[in-house]
């Protein structure tokens, strides 16, 4: 499972929502997770559809828009399988 956070350096809701998927992706090795700086390429965002972050951006699909709550991860970080 390929798991994006689009986010901007200067946010710290985005920077929180980075450092809380970059942790799941150390507990599941499943999940490949990627920090997206859109803070010089807004169009990254406007590509999904969004003009704001953080963006959480699963296997291509928008899948949550805002800090992820812990609670979401988890559920998302249970259906990943070992690839």
């Amino acid at each position: 499972m390929r798991v994006e956070i689009l986010y901007a350096h200067d946010c710290g809701h985005c920077v929180r929502a980075a450092e809380r998927v970059v942790t799941m992706a150390h507990e599941w090795p499943s999940i490949e997770a990627l920090k997206v700086d859109i803070t010089d390429t807004p169009e990254t965002a406007l590509a999904h559809g969004y003009e704001t972050c953080p963006l959480l951006v699963v296997d291509g699909k928008v899948a949550y828009v805002g800090v992820p709550t812990h609670a979401f991860l988890a559920d998302l970080a249970s259906h990943a399988t070992a690839p």
